[in-house]
Order: C-alpha cells, then sequence, then structure tokens
C-alpha cells in the first residue's frame, strides 16, 4: 500500500510538473507576444509623434510663408499707389500716359506729349506744310520726353523698385511652390503612416478576437474539467459517507472483540489462579501420598516385629485412593465448568450478534433515511447551483487569463486531493476485504485500529481542505477574476480609442 502511495505520488508530482511547466511555456510565450506588440506600439506612436512634428513645422513655415506674402502684398500695394501718384503728377502737367501701369508684371508706359502747336485756324495752306514739318520735331519731341522721363530720378526709383518687387514675387513663388511640394509629400506620407496605423489596428483587432476566442474555448474546457472533478468529488464524497456505516460497524466489532479479548484475559488469569491452586494441591496430595507409601513400606519391614500393627496397614491405602479421587473429582468439576462457561459465552455472543443484526438493520434504515434527504438536498443544491452557473455565465463573459489560471491551480488541488481520497478508500476497502475474508484468529485488530485512525484523519483533512478551496475560489473567482478583467478590456478599449483618434 505504502509503495503504491509512493507511486501516485510521483506520477502525480511528475504530471503537476509537466502541467506547471506547460504553463510556464504558455506564459512565457504571452510574454513575449506582449513584450513584441508593446515595441510595435512604442514604434507606430513615434513614428506619429514624428508626423505630428512634421506637420506642425510644416504649418509654421506655411503660416511664416503666409506672413511673408501679406507682407509684400501690403508692399506692392504701397508702390502701386505710389505709381498711380507719380501717374497722376505726369497726367497734371500736360501728358497722356497709356498702358498698364498698375500691372504687376510690367507694361509699356507711352508718353506721347501734347500738341506743341496748335493748328492755326483759317490758314489751309499752311496745314499740310504744317503737318509735314511736325511730323519729325513730333518724333524728336517724344524721344526727348522719353528721355527726359526715363533721366528722371522718380522714374530710376519705380524702376528698381518693380524689379526688386518682381524678384521678390518670384522668390515667394518659387517658395509657395516649394511649400505646396512639401505639403502634398507630408500629406503622402501621412496618408500612409495612417493607412500602416489602420492596418497594424485591423491585425491588431484580429489577433485580440483570435486570443479571445482562444481564452474563451480554454474557459470553457476547464470549466467542463471543473464541473467532471466536481461531480467526481460528490461521487467520492457518497462513497465515503457510504463507507461512514461501515467505518461505524467496524468500531462497534472491534469494540466488542477488544471487550472479548478482556473478558477473556480476566478468565485466562482467573484459570491461571486456578491452575496454580490445583498445582499446589497436587503437590501437596503428592507429597502426602509419597509420605503415605514410605510409611506403608516401613509397615511392611516391621510386620515381624510388630504384627498387632497389620490391622491399620490397610488404611493408608483407603487414605491414598481416597485422595486421587478427590483431585480427580476436582478436575472434573473444573472441566464442566469450563463447559458451562464455554455455552455461556457461545449464548452471549449468539445475543451479541442478534444485537448487532439489528443494529445495523437500524443502521441501514438510518442511512436510507439520510440517503433519501441527501439526494433531496443534492437536488436543491443542484437547482441552486444550476441558477448561479446562469448568472456567472452572463457575468463571466469578461473573465479572460487570471481567473483562468486560478481555476486552474485550483483544479489541480482537487485533482491531488481526490487522488488522495480515492487511494485512501482503495486502502480502506482492501482492509475490510482482508478483516472480512480473514478468520477470526488471523485478524490484526493493531494495524486495524491505525489504518481506520488514518482514514479518519485523511477524510477530515480532504474535507476541511475541500471547504477551504470552495470558499476560496469562489471568492477570489469573484473578486479577482471580475477586477482583471474589466481592467484589462478597459485598457484595450482606451488603446483602441486612442489608435482609432490617431
Amino acid at each position: 500500500d505504502i509503495s503504491l502511495m509512493e507511486e501516485a505520488v510521483v506520477e502525480l508530482n511528475t504530471y503537476l510538473s509537466h502541467k506547471n511547466g506547460q504553463l510556464q511555456e504558455l506564459a512565457d510565450v504571452l510574454q513575449e507576444k506582449h513584450r513584441v506588440m508593446s515595441q510595435e506600439f512604442s514604434k507606430l506612436q513615434e513614428r506619429v509623434e514624428t508626423a505630428e512634428s512634421r506637420v506642425s513645422v510644416l504649418e509654421t513655415m506655411i503660416d511664416d510663408l503666409q506672413w511673408d506674402i501679406d507682407k509684400i502684398r501690403k508692399r506692392e500695394q504701397r508702390l502701386n499707389r505710389h505709381l498711380a501718384d507719380v501717374l497722376e503728377r505726369v497726367n497734371s502737367k500736360g501728358y497722356k500716359v497709356y498702358g498698364a501701369g498698375s500691372s504687376l508684371y510690367g507694361g509699356t508706359i507711352t508718353i506721347n506729349a501734347r500738341k506743341v502747336r496748335q493748328k492755326p485756324q483759317g490758314q489751309g495752306d499752311n496745314f499740310s506744310f504744317c503737318g509735314i514739318f511736325l511730323c519729325p520735331n513730333q518724333v524728336e519731341l517724344r524721344r526727348a520726353v522719353e528721355e527726359a522721363v526715363k533721366e528722371t530720378p522718380e522714374y530710376r526709383c519705380m524702376q528698381s523698385q518693380f524689379s526688386v518687387l518682381y524678384n521678390e514675387s518670384l522668390q515667394l513663388k518659387a517658395h509657395l511652390d516649394e511649400a505646396r511640394t512639401l505639403l502634398h509629400g507630408t500629406r503622402a506620407t501621412h496618408q500612409r503612416q495612417v493607412e500602416l496605423i489602420e492596418r497594424d489596428e485591423v491585425s491588431l483587432h484580429k489577433k485580440l478576437r483570435t486570443e479571445v476566442i482562444q481564452l474563451e474555448d480554454t474557459l470553457a474546457q476547464v470549466r467542463k474539467e471543473y464541473e467532471m472533478l466536481r461531480i467526481e468529488f460528490e461521487q467520492t464524497l457518497a462513497a465515503n459517507e457510504q463507507a461512514g456505516p461501515i467505518n461505524r460497524e467496524m468500531r462497534h466489532l472491534i469494540s466488542s472483540l477488544q471487550n472479548h479479548n478482556h473478558q477473556l484475559k480476566g478468565e485466562v488469569l482467573r484459570y491461571k489462579r486456578k491452575l496454580r491452586e490445583a498445582q499446589s494441591d497436587l503437590s501437596k496430595i503428592r507429597s502426602r501420598s509419597g509420605s503415605a507409601l514410605l510409611q506403608s513400606q516401613s509397615s511392611t519391614e516391621d510386620t515381624k516385629e510388630e504384627p498387632a500393627e497389620i490391622k491399620q496397614e490397610p488404611d493408608d491405602p483407603s487414605a491414598q485412593v481416597t485422595v486421587p479421587k478427590a483431585a480427580s473429582e476436582d478436575v472434573n468439576e473444573m472441566k464442566a465448568r469450563r463447559d458451562e462457561e464455554e455455552r455461556e459465552r457461545e449464548r452471549r455472543e449468539r445475543e451479541r450478534e442478534r444485537e448487532k443484526e439489528k443494529e445495523k438493520e437500524k443502521e441501514r434504515e438510518r442511512e436510507k433515511e439520510k440517503e433519501k434527504e441527501k439526494e433531496r438536498e443534492r437536488e436543491k443544491q443542484k437547482q441552486k447551483e444550476s441558477e448561479k452557473e446562469r448568472e456567472s455565465k452572463e457575468k463571466e463573459k469578461g473573465k479572460h487569463e487570471d481567473g483562468r489560471k486560478k481555476e486552474a491551480e485550483v483544479i489541480k488541488q482537487l485533482k491531488a486531493e481526490l487522488k488522495k481520497a480515492q487511494e485512501s478508500q482503495k486502502e480502506m476497502k482492501l482492509l475490510l476485504d482482508m478483516y472480512r475474508s480473514a478468520p477470526k484468529e488471523q485478524r490484526d485488530k493493531v494495524q486495524l485500529m491505525a489504518a481506520e485512525k488514518k482514514a479518519k484523519a485523511e477524510l477530515e483533512e480532504l474535507r476541511q481542505r475541500v471547504k477551504e478551496l470552495e470558499d476560496k475560489e469562489k471568492k477570489e473567482s469573484k473578486k479577482m477574476a471580475d477586477e482583471d478583467a474589466l481592467r484589462k478590456i478597459r485598457a484595450v478599449e482606451e488603446q483602441i480609442e486612442y489608435l482609432q483618434k490617431k
């Protein structure tokens, strides 16, 4: 039995170590996944931060360029006003100006002089001559006026300001083109980064969904195993409860056998005393008979000298005969007493057996009633448990990893305790079979008492442990699993919202 217990303990330890290794590997894999996910998330977050910094830099550049454009426009407006004033001054002096003077990219300013000479009225003959004479003069005047206007400082200042403005406008155009290209590039990169983030988010969602589905499957499997173990534990408890009356019968038998042994010991002591007394009586009788024989021999030798004493000699052998007769009568009385005592013992044993049978019948009836009551209580408990399971199923939809680990640990402990209980039950059954099959002379009472005490202690310890484990399981699974699951769900939702916002 001890070797079987050791083998079972070794197998259980190997199984538990194997399961522990598997759980550690699973935990390492999950930690690596979490580390990889956190690294990817940090990389994506860094990319988003760099993109945001780029966007902020480009926005500042755009604001600076817009401010420069506004400044240049104000300067252009101021120069246009100055040009308009100059043109008004030129027109006020008697010159006509043609061309787009207010345009930004230039325009030809042509100044035509007035008629230097007015047409003489009433002189039709000299009109053609004057016209022929005035044509080259007009061209020369125009050239002179244009040269005079070009040589003026105002025109030179206007020309330099126009060239500066034109160059600045070209530079602004180049800056605007660069800013537009930068904006388009940043927009494209930002869109690509957003697409990558969305793809990563979709892949992460898929991974999370697959992990959640796997965890739900494992939870369902663990719950099924837990229910099977609970059913097995209830069956073992029922078997142990059924073994209770057998243990009681064994106790009654052992107590009765102990009482019988005490009685036998007392009777043995009493018989020993009687034997000692009989042996002392026999020794006394033998001494007396020996002395009588010696006296008879001495009397036969003295017959020749004392014939008168011959009549007294037959009295001594009569005494010899009476003495062994009394001893034989004492032995017969002892045998009769022993027979009577044995008959009385048999009667007592029969009466005890009848009383035990009556007690067994009463106990069986009580056990049947108790079993019926227990079945009713079990049905009620099953109904309550089914209701609780429905409520717990509704509540435990969000429970994931920590609840699963704790349930696995509790299930392992319950498996170990169930195996111990089953082994103790097998030992009890073997002891009972040995006790029933062995004859009365070969029953070892000391081993049975020790086995009973061990079985009782183990059963009490197992019941206490099971109760404590059930209470702890209920409390911890309700508190820790709910809190951890809610925290994880909130953290995942916050990450999803954060990624969606970005």
